[in-house]
């Protein structure tokens, strides 16, 4: 039913298949009370190859400084290593950690996010939920 060449072989849409689309929209939906769309989901085979081509779109230099990416730190080794193939620059901000477990800090998202611009224009935060560090 998802497949649009109704064979196993068809190529599938750029973005994954509409209709698995359409149903994580419905569950995200579903449990964060708020709408989403299928448009705006992105399906791939693993986060690295996702990463990658997120991380492309944003490749834009600007006043003659790179990219930043906001980078989580603990986080998976490979978000930097992409970044830093796309010629951008990785901007880590450290994560916390207290008794609910790991969270992001407001503050030190602030306060890399003003330092970065000394030497990059940071356009993109990296988020690892759920996940990393397990």
């Amino acid at each position: 039913k998802d497949c649009p060449g109704k064979s196993l072989g068809s190529y599938s849409e750029a973005f994954g298949m509409e209709g698995i689309r359409r149903r994580v929209a419905e569950f995200i939906e579903r449990r964060d009370g708020h709408p989403s769309s299928y448009e705006n989901i992105y399906l791939g085979s693993g986060s690295e190859y996702i990463l990658k081509h997120i991380i492309q779109l944003f490749a834009i230099e600007g006043n003659g400084k790179p990219s930043g990416v906001l980078t989580p730190i603990p986080g998976p080794p490979q978000y930097s290593w992409t970044i830093i193939q796309h010629r951008m620059k990785p901007v880590n901000y450290h994560l916390k950690y207290d008794d609910n477990g790991w969270s992001i800090d407001i503050e030190e998202l602030k306060r890399a996010v003003e330092e970065s611009r000394k030497f990059c224009n940071p356009r993109v935060i990296l988020i690892n939920n759920p996940g990393n560090p397990a």
